[in-house]
Formats: structure tokens, sequence, C-alpha cells
């Protein structure tokens, strides 16, 4: 299924024709690069602002932010569980023992908590 159809309103179809000089160029970039956006998003941002209308985000700029910050997520989660079974086989280690049923369930049920996170995020990440 792929993503409906834009407005009228809503398609980039009309185009501005700009030429600048090359330290015009270099200064365009540097913001650009400064803001994390692209020389044309850029532009338009600040044609935008200059006319009193500023532009929102980006929708290919803001996707890859969101999928980044999803991507940082889901790393946080796996260092999590990784710490969790890292934990449950120092303990093991150390005490030269077999992990009690205790032990055990109390991972798990941590365990439990990061999956259910990473649910919420995935299920989030579905409905956009």
């Amino acid at each position: 299924m792929g993503r409906p159809p834009l407005t009228l309103d809503q398609r980039r179809d009309r185009q501005v024709n700009t030429r600048f000089t090359r330290s015009e160029i270099r200064a365009l970039e540097e913001g650009a690069r400064a803001r994390k956006m692209g020389v044309t998003a850029f532009v338009r941002a600040a044609a935008l602002e200059g006319a009193g209308q500023p532009l929102g985000p980006n929708p290919a700029e803001l996707g890859a932010l969101i999928r980044a910050e999803k991507r940082r997520e889901l790393l946080r989660i796996g260092n999590n569980l990784n710490q969790i079974a890292r934990s449950l086989h120092i303990l093991v280690g150390r005490e030269r023992r077999l992990a009690s049923d205790t032990d055990v369930m109390i991972c798990i049920e941590d365990a439990r908590e990061h999956l259910g996170q990473l649910q919420e995020l995935l299920v989030r990440e579905a409905a956009r």
C-alpha cells in the first residue's frame, strides 16, 4: 500500500530559478548543513520564512529523523536486553551455581518490559 496522493496544495509542482554566486552557494550549503537540511529545503524554508509563512519540516527529512530516532531507541532496548542477559551470566558465573528460578524470572520480567517498549514503538511506527 503506497502513500496517499498529495492534494494540489501539497504538490510542489512550481519552480523558481535563481542564480547565486559561489560565496552565496557556500553560505547556503553551510546554513543547510548546520540545520541538517538539504540546500533546496533550506532555501525554501528561508524564502517562505522571509515571506512570513514559515515552512513546516520537510517530510523526507522528518522521516529520516524519525527513523534515526527509532533506530537509536531500538539500539537502547537491545542494549538493555544484553545487559540483562550479561547480569544473569555474571551472577551465575561469580557464584558458581545455576541460576535460581527467581533469578531467571527477574531477568524474564525485565526482558518483557523492554520487549513491551519495543512493541509499543513498532505499533506507533506502523500507525504512521
